[in-house]
């Protein structure tokens, strides 16, 4: 006999998942999140990281001899796990050099 508990029945957890309008983090905001994580990462490095993933970059902190592959990759990118978006120079943006 059933008696409908739900200790019966197998539980579906609900995942919270963001909204399609969810905002993603900017190059100069992912740089300064990994400093205050103690990770000091050249801008430059974090851009030359991000290409070879395939990611987009804020052009202003790609090195010369990446800038082809950089626009291109910027021009081509269709994913949702980064975005490209030019911001203000923020203060105290860069503190290794």
């Amino acid at each position: 006999m059933s008696n409908g508990s739900p200790s019966n029945s197998p539980t579906v957890e609900k995942v919270n998942r963001p909204a399609q309008s969810a905002r993603w983090h900017t190059f100069p905001e992912i740089l300064s999140r990994l400093h205050q994580e103690k990770i000091y990462i050249h801008p430059e490095q974090l851009a030359e990281f991000m290409l070879f993933h395939g990611l987009p970059v804020d052009l202003r902190y790609v090195p010369k001899h990446l800038m082809q592959r950089a626009k291109v990759i910027n021009d081509n990118y269709r994913g949702d796990m980064a975005r490209e978006e030019v911001v203000d120079d923020l203060p105290g943006l860069l503190p290794l050099e």
